[in-house]
C-alpha cells in the first residue's frame, strides 16, 4: 500500500470519527438548549452538549455492553439511536436544532479556543513523547483495554486472567477504545488523543462557565490555568537536605533528586522537577512525606483526565439544578443522577467526593427548608446515584474473584506531613502552591464581595468549599 493510499484511508477514518461525533452531538445540542432555556451563549451550549453526549455515550455503552458482552455492536446501536433522535429533533424543532447561532457568534469563542489549543500543545507533546506513567506496565489495562474495545471485547479483561473482568475505573478506556476502533490509530496514540481532547474540554468549560457566572475575562482565564496548569512550589523554596549513615546518604539520592539545587536557577529546578513527578518533603523527624504530582502530570494518569472532566460538568449540572427552586426539574435531575452515577466509572475518588458533596448539599437544603420537593430531590438523587454506581461496576464490581473490600478509607490524620503547623503549611505549599493560594484568595474575596443575587456563583463556592473539606477525609 502506497503512502497516498494509506493517507487517504486515514483521512476517511478521521472523517468517519468526526461524523460519529456530530451524530452524538445532534440530540445533545437540542437537549442542552432546552435545559438552559436557550438563554446562554451558543458556545456554552455546545460545551454542555459535549458533556451530555459524553455522559450518554459512556453510560449506554457500559451498561448495555456489560449485558451484551460486546462493545462495538452496542456503540453502533447507540449511534443509530442518536441519528434517529437527531433527525426527529431536526424535523420537529428545526429552530432549536439549528447550529447557525454558533457560527454567528464566532468572535466570542474563537480566541479562547485558539489559546486553549496552544496551551494544550505541551500536554500533547508530553503525552506522545513517552509511555507516560502506567500506559505500558504489564499490570495496566490502558493499552490492552483500548485494543479489546476495538475488537468487541467488553467489559475490559484482566491482562493475566482473560476470563475475569477488570476491577478498575475504566471509563477512559471506553473513549480511547472508541478512537482506536473508529480511526485505526494505535492504542497508545488513541490514549494521547483522548487525553488532549479532555484537556481542551475542561479548559474551555471552566472559562466559559466563569464567564456565564459574570466573572471578568482575566479571572475566567485564570480559572482554566489553575484547574489544569497548577503545581506545587517545592521546586522553588525547599532546600535539598541530605543525611548520612556512615558513608551512605539516607535516603538515596534518587529520592531527593528533584529537591531544590542551590547551584541551579529557578527555571532549571522547575524543569528538573518535571522529568519525574515524584517528590518528597523532609519532615522534622527526618522521615519523608510524599508530595502529590503536579496537576499537569496527574492529568496523564488517564482516569484522572476523565474524572476531572466529568466532575467539572457534574458541578455545573448540579448548580443549574439548584437554580430551579420549584418542582423536581426532571430533565436536570436525570442529568445529575446520570452524571454523578457515572463518575465512579471515570475515577472512583472523584465519584465518591463529588457524590458526597452533592448529597451533603441536598441534605442541608432540606434541613434548612423542610419542603417535600427538597426531600424528593434528595431521595431521588441518592437512590439513583447509588444504584447507577453499582450498576456501572468499575471499582465497585462485585463477585467471588473480587471480595467485598472497600474502595476508600477515611483519613485518620490531618494531612500527610508531621511537624505541627509548620510541617502542615510546608506540605500544602510544596504540594499545591499557586492553585492553593489562588483558591484561598478567591474564597476570601467571595466572602467579602458576596452578591446575594448571584445564586449560581454562591452555590458553586459553597459546593467547592464542601468538596475541599470532603477531599481531605478520603485519601
Amino acid at each position: 500500500m502506497s503512502a497516498v493510499e494509506a493517507g487517504g484511508i486515514l483521512i476517511g477514518r478521521f472523517a468517519l470519527a468526526g461524523a460519529c461525533l456530530a451524530i452524538l452531538l445532534m440530540p445533545a445540542w437540542w437537549l442542552a438548549g432546552r435545559i438552559q432555556e436557550n438563554e446562554s451563549s451558543p458556545f456554552w451550549r455546545l460545551l454542555w452538549a459535549t458533556g451530555l453526549a459524553l455522559v450518554g455515550y459512556l453510560s449506554f455503552v457500559n451498561l448495555a455492553g456489560r449485558l451484551a458482552g460486546n462493545s462495538t455492536g452496542v456503540s453502533l446501536g447507540y449511534l443509530t439511536l442518536n441519528l434517529v433522535a437527531g433527525a426527529l429533533v431536526w424535523h420537529r424543532w428545526p429552530a432549536q436544532a439549528s447550529w447557525s447561532s454558533l457560527a454567528f457568534t464566532w468572535r466570542s469563542w474563537l480566541g479562547p479556543t485558539a489559546l486553549a489549543m496552544v496551551l494544550a500543545l505541551p500536554q500533547l507533546f508530553l503525552a506522545v513523547s513517552t509511555n507516560y506513567f502506567d500506559e505500558a506496565a504489564s499490570s495496566a489495562i490502558h493499552l490492552t483495554a483500548a485494543n479489546q474495545f476495538a475488537e468487541g471485547v467488553f467489559p475490559p479483561r484482566h491482562n493475566a486472567l482473560p476470563d475475569v473482568a477488570i476491577k478498575y475505573h475504566y471509563g477512559f478506556t471506553i473513549l480511547s477504545g472508541t478512537v482506536r476502533w473508529l480511526t485505526g490509530l494505535s492504542a497508545n496514540v488513541s490514549v494521547d488523543v483522548v487525553s488532549t481532547l479532555l484537556w481542551l474540554f475542561i479548559f474551555l468549560f471552566v472559562f466559559f462557565w466563569f464567564k456565564e457566572l459574570g466573572c471578568k475575562r482575566f479571572v475566567a482565564f485564570w480559572g482554566g490555568f489553575a484547574a489544569l496548569l497548577g503545581g506545587g512550589l517545592g521546586w522553588m523554596y525547599l532546600p535539598r537536605i541530605e543525611a548520612y549513615s556512615g558513608d551512605s546518604k539516607v535516603p538515596e539520592p534518587s529520592e531527593l533528586m528533584h529537591r531544590w539545587d542551590a547551584s541551579r536557577g529557578g527555571l532549571e529546578n522547575l524543569l528538573a522537577n518535571a522529568h519525574v513527578p515524584g517528590m518528597h518533603l523532609r519532615n522534622t523527624d527526618a522521615s519523608l512525606s510524599s508530595l502529590p504530582w503536579d496537576i499537569a502530570a496527574q492529568f496523564q494518569q488517564h482516569a484522572v483526565a476523565l474524572g476531572l472532566a466529568l466532575t467539572v460538568f457534574a458541578l455545573a449540572a448540579f448548580v443549574a439544578w439548584q437554580r430551579k427552586s420549584r418542582g423536581l426539574s426532571v430533565a436536570l435531575m436525570v442529568t445529575n443522577v446520570a452524571t454523578f452515577g457515572l463518575l465512579s466509572l471515570a475515577h472512583a475518588a472523584f465519584g465518591a467526593m463529588a457524590g458526597l458533596t452533592a448529597g451533603c448539599w441536598l441534605l442541608a437544603r432540606w434541613l434548612r427548608r423542610r419542603t417535600r420537593t427538597d426531600l424528593l430531590r434528595g431521595l431521588c438523587f441518592g437512590i439513583g446515584v447509588g444504584g447507577l454506581t453499582l450498576l456501572h461496576g468499575g471499582l465497585f464490581a462485585r463477585g467471588p474473584q473480587y471480595g467485598g473490600d472497600a474502595v476508600a478509607t477515611l483519613r485518620d490524620t490531618f494531612g500527610y506531613s508531621v511537624g505541627g503547623v509548620r510541617g502542615f503549611v510546608n506540605w500544602n505549599l510544596a504540594s499545591f502552591g499557586v492553585p492553593l493560594l489562588l483558591a484561598l484568595a478567591a474564597w476570601g474575596l467571595h466572602r467579602w464581595r458576596r452578591d446575594a443575587s448571584s445564586t449560581d456563583r454562591n452555590t458553586l463556592f459553597g459546593l467547592l468549599t464542601v468538596l475541599a473539606i470532603i477531599s481531605w477525609s478520603i485519601p
